[in-house]
């Protein structure tokens, strides 16, 4: 498997060989203010379509260097998380099953997916918290995931070679019982607050043409009307064929698609401000 380390504000997956060098698989941009990753860069080939599929799943490390003493999985029990819920929203404890119950709650998604990797140590290594943020039930299991699916067998059919750059920003919120946005965030002991976010972003570059695209899709299921806050660009989602996705479905994730220079300039936080492209990539003509 890859090892990690920490380089420049970045964390950088390789694999170390013995002449000094090493092969990148994953570099990752962590706040250690927030215990949150901005965002995780890697590439996707055209043969990760056939990227190996019966690599068992393993449980999610937590590098003490940056998660010393927060237990994430534990956080994230149902009866916990209900409890902070009911205390930021100032529900009671029957009222929040509106909200979180068996069928849908905060858990933790890859923003790296496992099968974006094509051989079992790189797909083992995606089982670290520095590659999670929290998401929706709903939302991981159908527009998120059929985003990534798609990037994949575009990247095959196109015979092109992709740099994504996956992850998140914002602040998920719900009303209060007095119908007042509060912002959710999962405790992980006293001192840390890690926050649901907002957004859940996949930005997709053609290697050779330099062509872009970014992916939005917003993380929360509950949402009763969709201001124009959420959507930060020029949606070109409807011109986009290798989605199969029920994009414009909150439940699943209300989902869009915009330039990366809609998504520079609206992404105030975002750390790479020089992404240059040279048109939209996979959009089909008006």
């Amino acid at each position: 498997m890859p090892t990690s380390k920490y380089k420049d504000d970045l964390i950088e997956f390789t694999y170390d060989l013995n002449d000094g060098k090493s092969i990148p698989v994953m570099t990752l941009s962590f706040d250690r203010n927030n215990y949150t990753t901005l965002y995780v860069k890697y590439k996707i080939y055209p043969a990760t379509m056939n990227c190996k599929k019966k690599v068992k799943g393993k449980e999610f490390t937590a590098d003490p260097k940056y998660f010393d003493n927060i237990n994430i999985k534990n956080s994230l029990k149902l009866s916990k998380v209900e409890k902070e819920f009911c205390e930021i929203l100032n529900y009671n404890s029957d009222e929040i099953k509106i909200y979180l119950n068996d069928k849908q709650r905060i858990t933790r998604g890859h923003m790296a997916p496992k099968f974006d990797f094509i051989f079992s140590g790189d797909q083992k290594s995606t089982y670290n918290h520095l590659n999670v943020c929290f998401q929706w039930t709903s939302v991981n299991n159908c527009n998120c995931s059929a985003i990534e699916e798609g990037i994949r067998a575009y990247s095959n059919e196109s015979n092109a070679i992709f740099t994504c750059y996956s992850g998140s920003m914002g602040v998920c919120t719900l009303p209060d019982r007095d119908g007042v946005p509060k912002e959710l965030y999962i405790k992980c002991n006293n001192d840390v607050k890690i926050p649901v976010p907002k957004f859940i972003y996949r930005i997709v570059i053609n290697d050779e043409r330099c062509e872009g695209i970014v992916f939005m899709s917003i993380n929360n299921p509950h949402l009763k009307d969709l201001d124009r806050e959420y959507v930060i660009g020029n949606d070109v989602g409807d011109r986009i064929d290798w989605i199969k996705w029920d994009r414009k479905n909150i439940k699943k994730g209300y989902s869009y698609a915009i330039s990366v220079p809609d998504f520079i300039a609206a992404a105030k936080d975002f750390p790479l401000k020089n992404l240059n492209t040279t048109g939209l990539l996979g959009v089909q003509s008006i």
